[in-house]
Order: structure tokens, then sequence, then C-alpha cells
């Protein structure tokens, strides 16, 4: 009934996988789509081969943030969003995928 409604799959399943990581959706932020995939390919290209600091503003799920993190784990990265629900969810991708390198944070855009 609710995918007659035009519900998505992913609210569905409560899932979507994102640069092959499981990630947790809701209705409180927007599905990590595979075309922002090529934002990952795009960000990973240009950064340093240095560690360096990577700051995800409106991270939602924390898709982009949490790819990056997954890639470089000699990089900090940062994921800020305003929305509670968004945050919290972001916090429970991390720690379901065990990434460290990331800080999820609460917060407009500084």
């Amino acid at each position: 009934m609710r995918r007659q409604r035009g519900e998505p799959i992913a609210h569905l399943v409560g899932q979507r996988e994102f640069w092959s990581l499981p990630l947790f959706v809701s209705p409180a932020t927007l599905i990590p789509r595979p075309d922002t995939e090529c934002l990952v390919e795009q960000a990973l290209a240009r950064l340093p081969t240095a560690p360096c600091r990577i700051l995800d503003l409106g991270t939602g799920t924390g898709a982009i943030a949490l790819a990056l993190a997954s890639e470089r784990p000699d990089c900090e990265v940062t994921a800020v969003d305003v929305m509670p629900d968004a945050v919290a969810l972001a916090l429970r991708n991390a720690e379901h995928l065990g990434i460290a390198n990331v800080t999820i944070s609460q917060s407009d855009w500084f």
C-alpha cells in the first residue's frame, strides 16, 4: 500500500547503499542517489595526498562524509546539519559502519 502511494523503496526498507556503504535512511533526509557518488569521486580526485580536514555541510544521512571518511581514514571529516533528525541518522550510520574519523554535529553553517 505504501509503495502504491509513491513512497520510495528506500523508505520502505529503511536502507540505501551509497558508495558500497549500507546507510540507514528516513523521511527526515534526502535519499542518497547514485549520481551523488560523482561528488565523492571528484572530491577524492582533488584532495591532497597528505592528511587533511574535510567539511560536509548539510550532511543529511552522512553519505558523502562517510564515503570520504571510509576512503581517507587519514583525514578528519566534519559533517554538519541543522536538523536534529538528520544528525541522529548520520550518527547512527557512522556508528553502524564503525567509521571513527568523522565528527557529526548539529549546527547551522557557521
